[in-house]
């Protein structure tokens, strides 16, 4: 039955020559919402048309459990290589966040500022208040001093030489 739908609308193009167009849509749209959901799905379908191109499965059937095994094997490499690098970066609370460093984005003050911190989870921009007063310039490194629920963390300056890549002893 399906397979009719695709010849009525279809006729004379080949089913596996729409799933290599399909799966390259599919791909071309994870540039537009990144996250791997359509880079798996695209790769899974675009192959499958691509091998039932190759080798002349053209039934829906076989392309489909193409899709199923190639959008597994897809998974699975997407899980292993970490593209978006976010494995074992989220954070679990506001607590985790002190001590953490990163880099001033935008002028922190008193009254204003941003930060992206080194392990700050899927999205690692934070609002920054200056925990000393002093106004912190953009691309200083900084350490959070007090997480303050999440939402806008103090931070202050760390030199260089403080070994700021890492979490102090007292605040693990």
């Amino acid at each position: 039955m399906v397979e009719g739908l695709f010849e009525t609308f279809l006729s004379g193009t080949e089913l596996s020559l729409i799933f290599a167009f399909v799966g390259l849509f599919l791909l071309m749209g994870e540039a537009l919402v990144p996250g791997g959901t359509l880079m798996v799905l695209g790769v899974g379908v675009m192959v499958a048309g691509v091998t039932g191109q190759v080798f002349g499965f053209d039934g829906l059937l076989p392309l489909t459990v193409l899709t199923g095994v190639y959008g597994t094997i897809a998974f699975a490499g997407f899980k292993r290589f970490d593209f978006y690098g976010d494995r074992g970066e989220q954070t679990s609370g506001a607590e985790s966040l002190r001590g953490e460093t990163g880099v001033v984005e935008q002028t922190v003050t008193s009254q204003e500022g941003e930060v992206k911190l080194d392990s700050g989870g899927f999205d690692p921009f934070f609002m920054a208040r200056s925990a000393t007063g002093d106004e912190i310039p953009e691309g200083e490194r900084v350490r959070v001093v007090d997480p303050g629920g999440g939402n806008v963390v103090q931070v202050e300056s760390v030199s260089d030489d403080e070994g700021g890549d890492e979490k102090s002893p007292a605040d693990r």
